[in-house]
């Protein structure tokens, strides 16, 4: 699926050169023939696309989709209480996700005729999936976001409603979405989603204090004990319902560092070396929209390529050992777009970093915090290509945006 004749053969002529890398016979010159056919070689100072397929302006409209519902929202959104209940439906929904994502972790067992997600469809990876999510890094980018929404709406009700704060359902509801998405994201066994889930409570700490007037070294040093108690405890609760989540995650991590420490980077780094070498080929436009896979054979290194083999052995189906996504979204879009994509999406970048760092508003600067792991996430992952976590993150920048846009109003009036 989604596989090209030029993936075929880019992928054929590294395994072939890879495995007979002194042979220049016959076959070595078909390869090579067709490769002088199939290959582009167009201007680097003009815009292409290395593929061109009737579903890429499909794929490219429903893209450009996704980034729009907040634009729409922002236009369309006009009084800060339907902000807060937007939001505030927002984060219960993640936290029902979260809840049901527990109980199939809990009660997985693994089965070649049964369906995994919600008995509807397959997982590519049963190993990988939580709730609705058929990748546990994705699940987690999008629950960090929902977490830091759900404690902004539980920060602003507490400053509205003050000891009545307790008597209203909805900040019940918010906590125990929090409870569930704080457990289900170590539990899906995310280890990045685990640390970044640490790093958030940290800085939403650090956030609320400093903007109340309470940032002490007595405080911080207290809120940084409990943050890491508190994390000792979850993993602890979550290495006793279930253990295997914990034991895998604990051990790829050791595996992980012996490797380094011998000098054996992860196939992750490896990718985004090979990427860096593909972006310098061209990088004023890129290679053009949904292009890395199809290109990136032509710049894998041999390294690459050893590491897919094992995974193609250890696999518990057959599959084509093609990369897919890079690992991080941001190169993988320089890739696409080059230089030029990047600054064109600058202004949006800027308007999310701005929210947090200058915003007067406590409660727009917690929801800003979520979007901004979000972005850090995507430098070691990619859950942009996953429709739910781009247009979450799409929906708060564009709520976030106007509800900033309309207390800056209401004060002028004021």
């Amino acid at each position: 699926k989604n596989i090209s004749f030029r993936d075929i053969i880019f992928c054929f002529k590294n395994h072939f050169f890879n495995k007979y890398p002194d042979y220049d016979g016959p076959t070595a010159i078909l390869i090579f023939e067709y490769e002088k056919i199939i290959r582009n070689q167009p201007n680097s100072f003009i815009p292409s696309s290395v593929i061109s397929n009737r579903g890429l302006l499909i794929d490219f409209i429903n893209k450009i989709s996704q980034i729009l519902i907040g634009i729409i929202l922002f236009f369309n959104i006009n009084k800060r209480k339907y902000i807060r209940s937007i939001l505030l439906v927002l984060s219960i929904n993640i936290g029902i996700l979260a809840f049901v994502g527990i109980l199939q972790k809990i009660n997985y067992t693994p089965s070649d005729s049964r369906l995994e997600i919600f008995g509807i469809w397959n997982t590519p990876e049963p190993r990988y999936f939580f709730s609705s999510f058929t990748y546990k890094n994705h699940w987690s980018a999008f629950a960090l976001m929902g977490l830091c929404t759900s404690i902004a709406l539980l920060v602003d009700s507490y400053r509205r409603y003050g000891k009545s704060f307790t008597k209203k359902i909805s900040n019940f509801l918010l906590f125990i979405s929090i409870l569930f998405i704080v457990i289900s994201i170590p539990l899906s066994g995310s280890r990045s989603g685990t640390m970044l889930m640490i790093l958030s409570f940290a800085l939403l700490s650090f956030t609320t204090l400093k903007f109340l007037g309470f940032l002490t070294s007595k405080n911080v040093f207290i809120f940084l004990i409990v943050i890491i108690l508190g994390s000792s405890g979850v993993l602890k609760f979550i290495s006793k319902i279930n253990s295997n989540t914990t034991d895998e995650m604990t051990n790829n991590f050791k595996s992980q560092f012996t490797d380094l420490t011998q000098g054996k980077p992860p196939l992750r780094m490896l990718l985004w070396n090979d990427l860096l070498a593909q972006i310098k080929k061209k990088p004023i436009y890129g290679y053009g929209f949904n292009s890395y896979k199809t290109i990136n054979p032509l710049f894998q290194s041999p390294e690459v390529r050893k590491l897919r083999e094992k995974g193609v052995q250890s696999a518990r189906q057959k599959y084509t050992p093609l990369i897919g996504y890079a690992h991080n979204d941001w190169l993988e879009k320089i890739s696409e777009f080059g230089l030029i994509g990047l600054l064109s999406v600058t202004p949006y970048l800027y308007l999310i970093f701005i929210q947090f760092f200058k915003n007067y508003s406590l409660f727009n600067k917690l929801i800003s915090l979520g979007l901004v792991i979000y972005l850090v996430y995507s430098f070691i992952d990619f859950p942009n290509q996953t429709p739910a976590c781009l247009i979450l993150f799409s929906t708060l920048v564009g709520l976030t945006l106007k509800y900033a846009f309309l207390s800056q109003k209401k004060l002028a009036a004021q």
